[in-house]
């Protein structure tokens, strides 16, 4: 209420409702919790995006350090395989 006693009005659109200072206070306090519930949700959101990112980095990590030892398994094995061939070929020609 103002000064002179009659109830506050606020626009709202192209219509004019008449609030009272109490229903005022009462909207705003709504709004108030309305957009702390948002933030924490965002936040929250945020924070399960990080995890997931953390997860991703974790997982293509351990897929770099098993493809390196792959790779060097690999290397090692046709290694083998070279040296064996050779060793065969050798043999063959021995027999011959």
């Amino acid at each position: 209420f103002n000064s002179e006693g009659s109830s506050l009005q606020i626009p709202h659109g192209k219509k004019k409702r008449h609030m009272t200072s109490e229903t005022i206070e009462k909207r705003k306090q709504q709004n108030r919790t309305a957009q702390k519930a948002f933030r924490e949700r965002k936040e929250k959101h945020l924070r399960d995006v990080e995890g997931q990112l953390n997860y991703k980095q974790q997982q293509l990590q351990s897929l770099h350090d098993q493809n390196q030892y792959l790779q060097q398994k690999y290397k090692f094995l046709w290694e083998q395989y070279e040296i064996l061939k050779k060793k065969l070929d050798q043999a063959e020609s021995q027999l011959k």
